[in-house]
């Protein structure tokens, strides 16, 4: 965590993917299948739960008791993935993708059809099965959020790459 350079009493952090909540807090994740085949509805975000934001700012505030906010820290979104490894697989395979809305807190909404082979897997991770769905967010630093993409936009050209287990943000959100 660091203070925003424009704003010192706000403080940011890197944001991770996590599976957005309908209006009653259930995941927005949904499975629909038929026959043989599948389909997969994901609604993503960057950020973090709102309660690790709470306790984030309470424990700045132990140190610098001036800070005001917590918030994501500036992002160009680049793209957040579902991806998907069969039982036998070793490497992830692109599900569906995203370029986010843009804004914080950089919704993404994914849909995909799936084949025999990966409905199981699916079916899998949302039964608790770790290591075979997962959300994957791929951003560069440093850019003002509400701002236009430019060719500068990437901090350096530094790519981040944060992933998420599908299992894990079912079980802790």
């Amino acid at each position: 965590m660091s203070p925003d350079p424009d704003e010192p009493d706000v403080w940011t952090y890197v944001p991770r993917p996590l599976l957005d909540r309908t209006p009653d807090g259930a995941p927005a994740i949904g499975l629909i299948e038929a026959g043989t085949t599948g389909f997969l509805q994901v609604t993503a975000r960057l950020g973090l739960p709102d309660e690790r934001v709470d306790a984030l700012l309470t424990g700045v505030r132990a140190v610098h008791p001036e800070a005001t906010a917590v918030r994501g820290a500036p992002i160009d979104v680049h793209a957040v993935v579902v991806e998907i490894r069969s039982d036998h697989g070793s490497r992830w395979a692109e599900l569906a993708s995203s370029t986010s809305s843009g804004l914080p807190p950089w919704i993404a909404a994914m849909s995909a059809v799936l084949t025999a082979d990966q409905t199981p897997a699916v079916k899998a991770a949302l039964s608790g099965t770790h290591g075979r769905v997962r959300l994957r967010a791929a951003f560069a630093p440093g850019r003002n959020p509400t701002g236009p993409r430019t060719p500068e936009s990437p901090a350096s050209g530094c790519l981040v790459e944060r992933t998420a287990d599908i299992a894990d943000l079912l079980e802790h959100p």
